[in-house]
């Protein structure tokens, strides 16, 4: 009760008063969602809410080209038999190149450490 008191007090000498902008602020834009949630429930158009397209949301399954069953396993997922060649190639560009250049391509991805902080791990290890 003290630190209101303290409080209060310097408000006042300061100068400052109860601000009823916030609560009126908040009051009206209230006022005006609910005017306007009910003004669009009116409407004619009874699939839209508040801007959304309702009418495309429904509980039906839709069924994709790849007719895939989610109660297997990921690791019986196939991605090649969604995605042509082309495509594929275009996500991965490595897994079109042999062995080899797959091995370059990764080992040159990789960073590397330097001499000083290999030693210094072996060092921290001992």
């Amino acid at each position: 009760e003290k630190m209101r008191a303290a409080i209060r007090a310097r408000t006042e000498s300061m100068g400052i008063e109860k601000s009823k902008v916030s609560a009126d602020y908040i009051a009206a834009k209230t006022k005006a969602a609910t005017a306007a949630g009910s003004a669009s429930a009116a409407s004619e158009n009874s699939d839209m809410f508040g801007g959304l397209d309702l009418s495309q949301i429904n509980s039906e399954k839709t069924i994709s080209k790849s007719e895939w069953n989610e109660d297997l396993p990921s690791m019986f997922y196939d991605p090649e038999s969604e995605l042509s060649k082309e495509e594929q190639e275009q996500v991965d560009p490595v897994m079109s190149k042999n062995l080899v250049e797959q091995a370059m391509a990764e080992f040159s991805n990789a960073k590397w450490p330097d001499f000083a902080s290999a030693l210094r791990e072996v060092g921290l290890m001992l």
